[in-house]
């Protein structure tokens, strides 16, 4: 079990940060337009009397629209935890949960958090390794692409 205090299940996707807060055994869902700066905002008002330590802000891997939010919080020393969608679809199963909505997708992220994460804190990638690892998609993509022509 950890020992956070307050948990925060993300939902991302390209357009929204649908969000439920889990503290002190209530939970509250809010949605937002998918701006970092504009959810540290909002979940400001729900830790002002706690440490960044005892907070857990918690999102499903999900390519490359949780890695904004990701990078800003976790620059601003808030522990954040990237979870694998793998794990949250074994959760989900084991909840017998079949309704699929960012709200509910949102409650799922927090209440595995708060039950299950002792995983690793999302770390920024240094500026170098983001270069290669751009410069590696571009060359898979062409590599791929050239290959398709070819066949």
């Amino acid at each position: 079990m950890n020992n956070y205090k307050i948990y925060f299940g993300v939902d991302v996707s390209k357009d929204y940060f649908t969000t439920t807060v889990i503290f002190h055994d209530k939970r509250e869902t809010f949605k937002i337009a998918s701006k970092p700066e504009e959810f540290e905002k909002k979940i400001k008002s729900y830790i002002r009397n706690l440490e960044k330590s005892e907070v857990l802000i918690l999102m499903e891997h999900t390519g490359v629209y949780h890695l904004p939010l990701a990078e800003y919080l976790a620059k601003r020393d808030y522990p954040v935890g990237v979870i694998n969608p793998y794990s949250m679809k074994n959760f989900c199963e084991a909840k017998m949960s079949r309704v699929k909505t960012d709200k509910v997708d949102s409650t799922h992220i927090a209440e595995y958090g708060k039950q299950f994460f002792e995983g690793k804190l999302f770390k920024p990638k240094k500026t170098l390794v983001k270069r290669i690892v751009s410069v590696h998609k571009i060359f898979s993509q062409t590599f791929v692409s050239i290959h398709i022509k070819q066949i």
